[in-house]
């Protein structure tokens, strides 16, 4: 059997553009040649740079450079100078050119770093039938400055990072994409990709904390205040592309609609009489047999007159927080569970999550609540009670105590 071939494109700038991309780039480039060089005699990867003009120097041997970009976000933003941010369809659209032999086209952010594995992975995935995921990367401390300490950094276990920046996709997606003219580096830039992979593909696949692909240090750039109207631009940019796609019933009622997507739309609030529920746990928590998972069973029985509409688009879930044993939060926020069905009075449906132990954590506190996204949390508008636990890890099948 022919093996795959990937093509996997990447965004060189050139030094000086960025402190943070001046320290990652190098870093980047040494990890795709290892992750190239594993697969050697078994996968077909062809790597290529989209790059501004001034920017070719800065593109290595071994990718191959691609037309050249010719707008960025000055090109939306005439009077208002800034870095030169690219459009990520515009990246997107010279990989599609330049890889007609491809059968999958990979996008990762130029300072992600990926393990060695990284691409025999991918492959098994796609075998198994997977046409489209994301990978999620971890970050590793921000100490590390060199290719050299690539192996101290591949040994690194990280914290899982909950944004996009690594896609993979089979080509033939591609021209089903309705990608809209989003910034990269600026919030929200990848939700458009993320809503065309849910959308088109036959079997999408989110990634979560593989290591297969890391990031070096925080990144908070986009979120820069100076460029605060480039977020807006991207904001609305997934609002448009998402009433398009849902107008013409392309947009699924996939899971990863309601954590991404269910606060683009606003809801019809419910009114205060709709937030009464009884909340319970079906059965104990419990964790895995190797202690390293969570598993959970909610009971929840609509105890008000008004019916829970099941769907993304109603924002209607299920809250759950996860906090250390003296009470710091595991999460920024409540972990989003969607109901699995309209939930009408009197009626009660079972919710289960399944979730990974916290790293050297023996107690994880939980805590359930309901709540209607852009409206609030039943707890506080209607008349429910919050249910908390404590899960040990030691105890047998991970003890239990309210």
């Amino acid at each position: 059997m022919t093996p795959r071939r990937y093509a996997h494109i990447v965004n060189p700038v050139s030094f000086g553009v960025s402190e943070d991309l001046d320290r990652a780039q190098p870093i980047t480039f040494a990890a795709l040649r290892k992750a190239r060089e594993a697969v050697r005699g078994k996968l077909e990867v062809d790597m290529f740079s989209a790059q501004f003009p001034e920017d070719r120097l800065a593109v290595p041997s071994g990718l191959y450079p691609t037309r050249d970009l010719d707008r960025s976000a000055e090109s939306l933003y005439p009077y208002r100078p800034s870095r030169a941010f690219p459009l990520i369809r515009d990246i997107l659209d010279r990989l599609y050119e330049a890889s007609s032999r491809a059968d999958v086209l990979i996008y990762s952010n130029i300072d992600i770093v990926l393990r060695p594995d990284f691409y025999l992975e991918v492959d098994r995935r796609f075998e198994a039938g997977v046409d489209a995921l994301v990978v999620n990367r971890m970050n590793v401390p921000g100490f590390y400055t060199s290719p050299d300490q690539l192996p101290c950094i591949f040994r690194e276990p990280g914290n899982e990072h909950p944004g996009h920046d690594c896609f993979v996709f089979k080509r033939e997606l591609y021209p089903k994409f309705q990608l809209p003219d989003s910034i990269l580096g600026i919030g929200c830039c990848f939700r458009p990709l993320l809503l065309n992979c849910i959308c088109f593909a036959d079997c999408f696949e989110e990634v979560h904390a593989s290591g297969l692909t890391l990031h070096v240090g925080g990144d908070e750039q986009w979120q820069r205040p100076e460029w605060g109207e480039h977020a807006g631009h991207n904001h609305r940019q997934v609002q448009s592309l998402l009433q398009l796609l849902d107008a013409r019933g392309f947009v699924p009622d996939h899971k990863m609609m309601w954590r991404f997507f269910s606060s683009f739309v606003q809801p019809a609030p419910l009114p205060k009489e709709a937030m009464r529920a009884q909340l319970s746990f079906a059965s104990l928590p419990w964790t895995g047999e190797r202690g390293d998972s969570i598993h959970l069973d909610l009971q929840i029985q609509n105890t008000s007159q008004f019916a829970w509409p099941a769907g993304w688009k109603s924002h209607v879930q299920v809250g759950l927080s996860l906090c250390r044993s003296n009470g710091e939060a595991l999460t920024p926020e409540p972990l989003r569970i969607p109901l699995p069905e309209t939930v009408r009075p009197g009626k009660k449906v079972t919710v289960s999550w399944e979730g990974e132990w916290p790293l050297g954590e023996l107690v994880v506190g939980c805590e359930v609540d309901l709540v209607q996204e852009n409206v609030g949390w039943f707890s506080q508008r209607g008349e429910t009670r919050k249910v908390r636990a404590q899960i040990h890890r030691d105890g047998p099948q991970g003890a239990f105590s309210l």
